[in-house]
């Protein structure tokens, strides 16, 4: 679906490792997602998996909060939201771009 095939899968960080330094990386800091629940539960499904540790940091949920600023505006989606305010998106469900972008 995303590209990765098992050659890749298969040269990738162990995830008990990936999963310790990703938590490392973020420590406490919020998280920021659009339609958090997803993400949410995805992370806190590996890192009580692999590493045996709660992943409860705070979340902001863009697709809540986006139509907080502003009433009016009827978008669902999060291609709607990135049209409306002329973000760019070069390459689609990539880490390293999804952070570019959120960087930009």
């Amino acid at each position: 679906m995303h590209g990765v095939g098992a050659h890749a899968q298969l040269n990738g960080t162990d995830p008990q490792h990936a999963v310790r330094a990703f938590m490392d990386f973020v420590g406490r800091a919020p998280m920021l997602a659009f339609h958090a629940p997803f993400d949410r539960s995805f992370l806190a499904r590996v890192t009580k998996h692999y590493v045996n540790q709660p992943f409860d940091n705070p979340w902001l949920d863009l697709a809540e909060l986006a139509p907080a600023l502003e009433p009016k505006a009827q978008f669902k989606s999060l291609d709607e939201w990135l049209k409306h305010y002329g973000i760019p998106v070069a390459v689609r469900h990539s880490a390293a771009a999804d952070a570019l972008r959120r960087l930009c």
